[in-house]
């Protein structure tokens, strides 16, 4: 991700070593003793369609989602 939050290197922008829009690099100036680059900034996402589909599972929660 984008230290700015700009976007984030997946897909078509996954090669991309500065962000497009505020030219921020991707990776920290140093490198590890182990030359690896060092991610800036690092976002964890969690898809909201399993989330919904363990909702849909018990009848309680079922009910709870028609609630609006």
């Amino acid at each position: 991700m984008c230290i700015n939050t700009c976007l984030a290197y997946t897909g078509p922008f996954a090669p991309f070593e500065k962000c497009p829009t505020c030219g921020k690099d991707r990776y920290e100036s140093c490198k590890s003793s182990h030359n690896k680059k060092v991610l800036r900034c690092m976002f964890t996402t969690i898809p909201i369609g399993p989330q919904i589909q363990a909702l849909w599972q018990h009848s309680k929660s079922a009910k709870r989602m028609h609630y609006h």
